[in-house]
């Protein structure tokens, strides 16, 4: 079911959730999208006397009245929490909150096959730099900061980016593409279905994001072999314990990933030292991902043992 008003319309959202519960009949409820989605959705599980999870998908923090809401209305409307991320990475009143409630971390799978392991093939590509984003065009991914980054590289004719994803904040990029005249060199292709094909195609996957929850981009890219340049943030250390230093940047600071950069181009093989082993990402399975759920959804009901996976 789709609710393309979700923004404007909460109460109708919530009158139709109750008649889908009562159609459907669920054992339980589990809220994992948007506030405009899961604040109706936690009060008609509540009003239908359902059990119902809030999920945590990001790093959670009250950005936003409608974050407020959602807190509150979790505190009491939900029986349990599942996050996808490190639960210590966000505020520390929903670290209570999934303290006080039935509380799970579960992880995001990786759904790729085996015989895709290090299939991405790397070589210098004529001194040639293939820069990759891949993700929604959102404040939070800080695209600004790569563009900012790319302006005072402009004048070298060696690199390029690709911008997979769609968004908000599209136009904007665009237009900031646009006055730095760099329209040639970066494209923005939208959302790509074989999205595995376009890493193998590329040099260096680059996430600036500002704050994450489990970075599946990130993870795919790892899986594949493509080396990968992050943002020093909670999820990026959180998933890569082991990674060097090397492989992370300050995502406030386009000058010091503009450095990296211009020290990539100046020695490709440079590549290697920034390269994350996959022996250090930490992933489920999508049979271990569900059974985990299907554990952590029998101990809300009451009839199963604690599980956490990550």
């Amino acid at each position: 079911m789709s609710f393309p008003e979700a923004d404007r319309k909460p109460v109708a959202i919530m009158k139709s959730v109750r008649q889908l519960i009562r159609d459907r009949n669920p054992d339980i409820v589990h809220a994992w999208l948007p506030p405009s989605m899961s604040i109706p959705a936690m009060w008609a599980a509540w009003l239908e006397g359902r059990p119902c999870i809030l999920s945590y998908r990001n790093r959670m923090w009250f950005r936003d009245m409608r974050r407020v809401v959602e807190y509150f209305s979790a505190i009491i409307t939900c029986a349990g929490v599942v996050s996808n991320n490190s639960v210590s990475q966000n505020a520390i009143q929903y670290r209570r909150l999934f303290l006080r409630k039935i509380g799970a971390v579960i992880g995001n799978a990786l759904d790729l096959p085996d015989a895709a392991r290090n299939s991405a093939v790397r070589s210098n590509n004529n001194g040639r730099l293939r820069l990759l984003f891949v993700g929604r065009i959102t404040g939070q991914k800080n695209l600004l900061c790569l563009i900012s980054a790319l302006r005072d590289l402009a004048d070298d004719p060696r690199w390029t980016l690709t911008i997979c994803g769609q968004g908000e904040g599209s136009e904007i990029v665009k237009s900031l593409i646009s006055s730095a005249g760099m329209d040639g060199r970066i494209k923005l292709v939208g959302y790509q279905p074989d999205i595995a094909a376009t890493m193998c195609d590329a040099d260096l996957l680059i996430s600036p994001s500002l704050y994450e929850g489990a970075p599946n981009a990130v993870m795919e890219a790892v899986y594949l072999g493509l080396p990968v340049l992050l943002s020093n943030i909670p999820a990026h250390q959180a998933l890569f314990p082991n990674a060097d230093s090397s492989c992370f940047f300050n995502p406030a600071d386009p000058a010091e990933l503009g450095a990296i950069l211009t020290d990539i181009l100046a020695r490709p093989l440079r590549l290697r030292d920034i390269k994350v082993m996959q022996e250090d990402m930490n992933f489920l399975r999508p049979d271990e991902m569900a059974m985990a759920y299907k554990i952590f959804y029998a101990r809300v009901l009451g009839g199963g043992p604690s599980a956490s996976a990550h």
